[in-house]
């Protein structure tokens, strides 16, 4: 199974909100935040809990994930964090790459995280889901 952040970036994606590993525009990565460009939109798992059964089929995983969007002005960083979050707040009960997803529900509302080090706006966007294997 995937981690989070990997079928939430294929989301992004194909949701128009970014390019994977961009060098211009609005760039989507995982794990990491690069120096440029200016404008991301970066997915860092966090920590989940496993409901363990004695049939593995049934396991179901409570995984929280923390997107970072950065951006050069702090109206155009913050409607970019708001449609990260409502992008995802419509979507339950779908499969992506052998995980169904029950359940991603927001945790947050964007909440403003101050500038880098390159004096960039930032916002931070708290996701959790439910979900199983089924691959």
């Amino acid at each position: 199974m995937n981690p989070v952040s990997e079928d939430f970036k294929d989301i992004l994606v194909a949701g128009g909100l970014g390019t994977f590993n961009a060098t211009s525009g609005w760039g989507i990565f995982v794990a990491e935040q690069p120096p440029d460009p200016d404008t991301t939109v970066t997915l860092l798992d966090g920590p989940g809990t496993l409901q363990q059964t004695m049939d593995r089929a049934a396991e179901t995983f409570y995984n929280n994930l923390q997107i970072v969007i950065r951006g050069t002005s702090y109206l155009t960083t913050y409607v970019q964090a708001k449609s990260v979050q409502s992008l995802f707040a419509s979507m339950n009960n779908f499969t992506r790459n052998g995980t169904f997803y029950m359940t991603i529900r927001g945790v947050t509302e964007p909440i403003y995280l101050g500038k880098d080090e390159k004096n960039r706006f930032q916002f931070g966007v708290n996701m959790e889901t439910i979900r199983k294997d089924v691959s």
